[in-house]
């Protein structure tokens, strides 16, 4: 269907008004490229006022974790980005109501300021410290505690050698309905009467005691290791004297509770060199059981030694206590009314101080990473109408082709354009201009960027009022 008048005077100022569109889009991202370089300035002060505390937060949380079980979320930027982008269950900008939180009922944050209660404290999205499958050091205390119990039920002996007495189960038994029966139990079970022969009392291994050694042995070392490896999470470079210091005596109260259990391990598994009590028909195993732990040499379950392994659970439960009261202290809360969004001056510590610097990054009035990203939108948003217009373009030359004419017309039939690649002698072309009515004829002569036409164009077309020639294809 050909094109209307109105449509092609319409289509012939788009394709002439591209260009121009374009080299404003560019001007608007070159402003925003020059801003931009303000703006990004300011949101790297931001952010390095938020990483230097999230330095300390990071590893005094993956501390706080191995002493208390709760898992800890760590803040990365890309959580912060999320936040200025809205995206869906980001954490600064709750914003999904199928997820009641609980300081958000509704699931949806309404307040200029970000929300601080989880990431910016170290919970999930849903306000909590996850502690399922999570491994705390009072766990592995609680394993050695629970051997200790097990070998604190044994007898002095049994503990210091491993070994139990009994007495010779050997004898003969009279009277049995069915003989012969060979063993005590059989023999009375079967109406006989057991003589015992009265052989020697004999040791042997006692199975309890030989796998709670096994046991407590494997418990201490995993105590041992997980020390060491909370010792390893230590924050070693605090700037504040005050909690360095703290971290300091942390470090040493593990190393000297490692210490005790190296001792401890170095101890003989058993009492071999003690000559233990000899006779029979019970002597031997009477005279064991009244033994006490002075009557044997030091070895690791004999009741002095043990001692060693209790009193310092003992002493590092006190320390975990402490240790986990400094850590709060140290990471703090942040001083806002969830209620409200109210930012008020009740907070304390590092997670209050990477608090402040996220709201001044994510804060709906001004922060400095929403205007970072709205730079970038913005910048976006240009070349996208210049995609536009390019397809655009595309389409309306392949139904027209359009020069603008750059000087006026001389109320005669020749003009000069921008462009004459796209015409040819004997062309039928329109001219037109903005308020000016649309003549139409043929081309004549073209040289250069001069056209000859056949027709007389009024010196009002000129450049200024959009004049310009076209020709429908």
């Amino acid at each position: 269907m050909a094109l209307t008048q109105a449509e092609r005077i319409e289509i012939s100022k788009k394709i002439i008004d591209i260009p121009l569109q374009n080299a404003a889009f560019d001007n608007i991202k070159a402003n925003l490229d020059a801003n931009l370089i303000k703006i990004t300035n300011e949101d790297n002060a931001n952010k390095s006022l938020m990483d230097n505390n999230t330095a300390f937060i990071d590893p005094y949380q993956s501390e706080l974790t191995q002493l208390d079980g709760n898992a800890r979320t760590v803040l990365v930027e890309q959580d912060v980005v999320d936040g200025a982008q809205k995206i869906k269950q980001n954490y600064f900008f709750p914003n999904d109501n199928q997820v009641s939180l609980p300081n958000v009922p509704d699931g949806i944050w309404k307040f200029l300021a970000p929300f601080s209660g989880s990431i910016a404290i170290g919970k999930n999205y849903t306000e909590a410290f996850p502690t399922t499958g999570n491994i705390k050091e009072q766990d592995k205390i609680d394993t050695v505690n629970a051997q200790i119990t097990i070998i604190e039920a044994a007898i002095a002996g049994t503990r210091s050698t491993g070994l139990e007495c009994s007495e010779d189960a050997s004898g003969s038994c009279a009277g049995e309905t069915s003989p012969p029966q060979t063993t005590q139990i059989t023999c009375e079970a079967d109406g006989g009467v057991w003589t015992p022969s009265g052989g020697p009392d004999s040791y042997s291994p006692e199975a309890v005691i030989q796998q709670a050694l096994i046991d407590i042995v494997a418990a201490v070392n995993d105590w041992k290791s997980f020390m060491l490896a909370e010792k390893a999470l230590i924050l070693t470079t605090d700037t504040d004297t005050g909690r360095q210091a703290d971290n300091d005596s942390a470090i040493a109260e593990i190393d000297a509770s490692v210490a005790v259990l190296d001792s401890w391990l170095l101890y003989d598994d058993w009492d071999t060199t003690t000559v233990l009590p000899s006779g029979s028909g019970g002597t031997a195993c009477t005279a064991f059981a009244a033994m006490v732990a002075a009557n044997f040499v030091a070895s690791k379950l004999r009741a002095a030694e043990l001692q060693e392994i209790t009193d310092e659970i003992t002493g590092r439960e006190i320390v975990i206590s402490n240790r986990i009261t400094q850590l709060n202290t140290n990471l703090g809360s942040v001083g806002q009314d969830l209620s409200t969004g109210e930012i008020n001056a009740s907070g304390s510590g590092l997670y209050d101080n990477r608090y402040k610097a996220i709201n001044v990054r994510l804060n709906l009035l001004g922060g400095s990473l929403n205007k970072k990203l709205g730079n970038a939108r913005g910048q976006d948003a240009q070349d996208a109408q210049k995609a536009t217009n390019a397809s655009a373009a595309a389409l309306y030359n392949s139904v027209m082709k359009v020069s603008i004419m750059k000087a006026p017309a001389s109320n005669t039939g020749t003009i000069h354009v921008m462009d004459t690649a796209d015409f040819a002698i004997g062309n039928t072309v329109y001219l037109v201009a903005e308020d000016q009515a649309e003549l139409t004829g043929s081309i004549l002569n073209i040289s250069g960027n001069t056209v000859f036409l056949d027709f007389n164009v009024p010196a009002k077309y000129t450049h200024t009022n959009r004049s310009r020639l076209y020709k429908i294809l």
